[in-house]
């Protein structure tokens, strides 16, 4: 089991924040470096704080106390740049050392137009990054500039390393991401770290090792000293939030109808735009029409009754194809999300001309003890695989399910999938011929790959 005392907290349970900030740096002098993050470590913030601040945040709503609470968060992850600079070399594989670039863009996946300049080696390499989180962006600079900046110089220059780019974003009201769904409710149960729910229809825990090296069910076979340790996976993802919109419109049955709409993109998303999931509520939301129903962070279902069929929830919605659940009963994929939205919220001028006129979309991370066994596997085997799950093409009218209309990545040709009338299948037949076109809404602009040590790690292994 994970010592809380010794992973860092964003993996488990989650920094608690309002806005967070990502410090992308590159080791100029490793030995300097070593003797600078020595002095980091003590501030860095474990699994046992962030749970014992989430614990104390959480009292305090129930209590009716109101105001946000002044409080910021460190973490570090190295990507193997950073590591191999650091003398370990003996960690990961051949993704995480090849890095994102080759393994996503050369590979084929997405496009190398497509990518910022800074994570390509613009400004130097991408060594490794903090993430530091707080109840608004200048409580989150204020501690890099007081705390981490100050720790890294002699009262003068920054010594041993050099910040070569950042990322910010703050989260939406309600937890929305930009397209308007509550985000990351979907989150695995972490075995011997949250107590089961007892819901038959909610997933069962998932064994610690998927998340964590040296867990339950880890065979990642990595060094001792990395135990506690996790692969993080960082991405900036563009959305195209009025394309969607426009998208799911002539898709839909009536696109006079913002119900009709609505139902759709839904069907598409595998959720209602509250958290409610499709396979309890297929035709809508609970307490629809209500002025202030309470956000439906619902995770009790499993496809169990729809399992064959896709009439409540299609097989190629972005939550089916990501975390199939009794369609591929296995663990061993699952992830631990972590992203919040960047940018500004889609206005009406943007919404009325169908187009995007400003930046926007969602700094995804993720976290798993194997970048082959987790995020690779669900973007290239699920997400933008037309023949998954494989086992749906009678469903389907002989084809395959399609690729994930949300993340899928459509480049040369174009993608389809089976998204069946927004009124489900007809009862007369099981079998939906019904496929729609799919455009690119969700645009990969870079990322990197990165371990996230323990607390031990790094006292014992990377500071010396």
């Amino acid at each position: 089991m994970p010592d809380l005392n010794n992973i860092q907290g964003d993996v488990w349970p989650r920094l608690p924040k309002k806005a967070e900030t990502f410090y992308f740096f590159s080791i100029e002098d490793p030995a300097v470096f070593k003797q600078k993050l020595a002095k980091l470590v003590p501030m860095i913030t474990t699994g046992q704080e962030a749970k014992d601040t989430r614990s104390d945040l959480y009292a305090r709503k129930k209590s009716g106390e109101t105001g946000l609470i002044q409080l910021t968060a460190i973490n570090i992850s190295f990507s193997y740049t950073g590591m191999k600079k650091l003398g370990k070399t003996d960690i990961g594989d051949d993704i995480f050392s090849g890095g994102q670039y080759k393994d996503m863009v050369t590979g084929g996946l997405d496009d190398p137009q497509d990518w910022d300049k800074f994570y390509t080696g613009y400004n130097g390499t991408i060594d490794g990054v903090f993430i530091i989180t707080g109840n608004t962006l200048a409580a989150v600079e204020k501690t890099f500039l007081h705390l981490v900046q100050p720790t890294f110089s002699n009262g003068g220059p920054t010594t041993g390393m050099r910040i070569v780019h950042t990322e910010s974003g703050t989260v939406q009201q309600d937890d929305k991401e930009h397209f308007g769904w509550v985000d990351g409710i979907s989150q695995p149960l972490v075995e011997g770290l949250e107590p089961a729910t007892n819901k038959p229809r909610e997933p069962r825990p998932v064994p610690n090792g998927v998340f964590f090296i040296g867990g339950d069910d880890d065979y990642s076979n990595q060094p001792a000293w990395a135990k506690d340790g996790s692969f993080m996976v960082f991405r900036r993802l563009r959305q195209l939030v009025p394309e969607f919109t426009s998208w799911s419109g002539k898709n839909c049955e009536d696109p006079t109808s913002m119900d009709v709409i609505r139902l759709f993109s839904s069907r598409v998303v595998g959720r209602w735009p509250d958290g409610a999931p499709l396979d309890k509520y297929p035709l809508r939301a609970p307490h629809d029409g209500e002025p202030d129903h309470p956000v439906q962070k619902e995770n009790d279902f499993d496809y169990g009754p729809d399992v064959e069929k896709q009439a409540r929830c299609p097989f190629a919605s972005h939550i089916r194809q990501v975390r199939p659940r009794k369609d591929f009963p296995d663990d061993s994929q699952a992830m631990i999300r972590r992203g919040i939205p960047y940018g500004d919220w889609t206005d009406i001028e943007e919404k009325r001309g169908g187009h995007t006129l400003k930046q926007r979309g969602l700094l995804f991370v993720s976290y798993q003890s194997s970048l082959r066994s987790g995020f690779r596997f669900v973007m290239k085997e699920w997400a933008n695989k037309s023949d998954f799950p494989h086992d749906k093409f009678a469903a389907c009218g002989g084809q395959g399910p399609g690729i994930d209309p949300i993340i899928g990545q459509v480049r040369k040709y174009p993608g389809k999938a089976n998204i069946p009338s927004a009124l489900g299948i007809q009862e007369a037949s099981d079998v939906s011929n019904r496929y729609v076109d799919v455009e690119r809404f969700v645009i990969p602009e870079g990322g990197e790959y990165f371990f996230t040590p323990s607390i031990s790690a790094l006292k014992d292994e990377l500071c010396k």
